[in-house]
């Protein structure tokens, strides 16, 4: 599915103020769930930009579905990514002058499905996360828990392998990351996704405790 050799990314190098963000990171994500914790600046953010190809790393390879990434060449990236791996945000990153369909509607046509199934699969992502009822309201109506099952129901509609959250509940209140992460489970299990969990909550790592994945300073300092 995702598999990471050996990749280091360095800011400034060869500086006095060299930022050695990822040094000699390994990861492979076939199925199941790998939550990702450490604090913040532990390069949690360049692990996820190397990922989706917006940080090319300055050693090691990223292989994605089969296809290893050499040249990091934007039009293949986005191919693989919208194809293989889908996105729920901390801050949702939902388009308030769209509707809650015009929103999942935006995803299926940026990854070339045919415009003859959208209404079917919309639906049917929003009945997943039961939304179906908001299709026509704007974000901004929603209240933060809903807001991200939107987000999920758009993450997932095109039926990606590999789904990647980055601290999904952050913004939601106590009462509501319960639900939000009962879902993202009972999803992971149904559809057969594999996830990459990055969260800094140990409460949150707790409740969703599989494989466990530990950044400090770039490396991996327990798996």
């Amino acid at each position: 599915m995702i598999k990471v050799n050996n990749i280091s990314k360095f800011f400034f190098k060869g500086k006095p103020n060299e930022i050695k963000a990822l040094q000699n990171i390994n990861l492979e994500l076939d199925k199941g769930l790998v939550m990702l914790v450490g604090k913040s600046g532990c390069g949690k953010t360049t692990l996820l930009n190397t990922l989706g190809g917006l940080e090319k790393p300055d050693c090691g390879s990223v292989t994605i579905d089969g296809t290893t990434i050499t040249r990091y060449q934007c039009e293949q990236w986005d191919k693989l990514r919208n194809r293989t791996i889908g996105y729920v945000f901390q801050n949702y990153n939902l388009i308030d002058e769209l509707t809650v369909y015009q929103n999942l509607e935006l995803v299926l046509k940026l990854s070339g499905i045919e415009p003859h199934t959208y209404k079917e699969r919309i639906e049917y992502a929003l009945s997943l996360v039961g939304m179906e009822k908001f299709a026509k309201r704007t974000p901004s109506t929603l209240s933060g828990g809903q807001q991200q099952r939107v987000g999920i129901a758009r993450a997932i509609l095109p039926d990606p392998r590999v789904l990647i959250l980055d601290e999904p509940t952050a913004s939601l209140d106590v009462s509501v990351q319960a639900s939000v992460l009962k879902l993202i489970d009972r999803l992971r299990r149904q559809r057969g996704m594999a996830l990459l969990f990055v969260s800094h909550d140990l409460e949150v790592v707790r409740l969703m405790c599989r494989e466990i994945m530990v950044l400090y300073l770039g490396r991996v300092a327990e798996t």
